[in-house]
């Protein structure tokens, strides 16, 4: 989530948020390219960890547009609640 690392962006948008890849790895429907990246939670939780946006939210001084499907399979609504909820 780019809005975490920079303010260059005057209106940034984000179509399905994902604010923890941990717990996204166990609700979406497909985890492979979750796999092929980081391997699974269980044997190293410490990439998705690192790599999940809800770490650096506290730094985002844009606001952002964040779309998000309430049905959606692939990144289930909870992961655009979670980054809104900081």
């Amino acid at each position: 989530m780019g809005v975490t690392q920079t303010d260059s962006s005057r209106r940034p948008c984000l179509g399905a948020g994902m604010a923890n890849l941990i717990s996204e790895f166990g609700t979406e429907k497909g985890s492979a390219d979750d796999e092929w990246f980081f391997g699974t939670p269980y044997e190293h939780p410490e990439r998705f960890l690192n790599s999940s946006p809800f770490l650096y939210v506290k730094s985002a001084k844009t606001p952002t547009l964040i779309l998000q499907g309430e049905a959606d399979p692939v990144d289930p609504i909870g992961q655009s609640q979670e980054l809104t909820a900081g």
